[in-house]
């Protein structure tokens, strides 16, 4: 980044405009500085996102799991429903 002097300057000294010119230099410096740090803070965000989705597919796969656990311990419970009432006679009385 460069700076123009123009005439506003001319009424300030050398001394001022090397201070002010200082002064530039350091808030560059710090912007710099901050751009860096908001720049990592980005890539973290980044790794952080990447971890959140692999955690959310874990367990959208555990709830699919325990899902078709439900599911096969309802068919199994029909089951053996069916073959309680098959033994009984068809749940027919005498």
């Amino acid at each position: 980044m460069q700076i123009k002097i123009s005439g506003i300057f001319s009424m300030c000294t050398n001394t001022e405009l090397k201070e002010d010119i200082k002064d530039l230099g350091q808030e560059q410096t710090l912007l710099k500085t901050q751009i860096k740090y908001l720049i990592d803070d980005v890539h973290d965000l980044k790794e952080m996102m990447k971890d959140v989705i692999k955690q959310q597919k874990k367990l959208e796969r555990k709830m699919m799991s325990r899902e078709q656990f439900f599911i096969d311990s309802v068919v199994e419970m029909k089951e053996t429903l069916a073959a309680i009432i098959k033994s009984s006679g068809n749940g027919k009385k005498d």
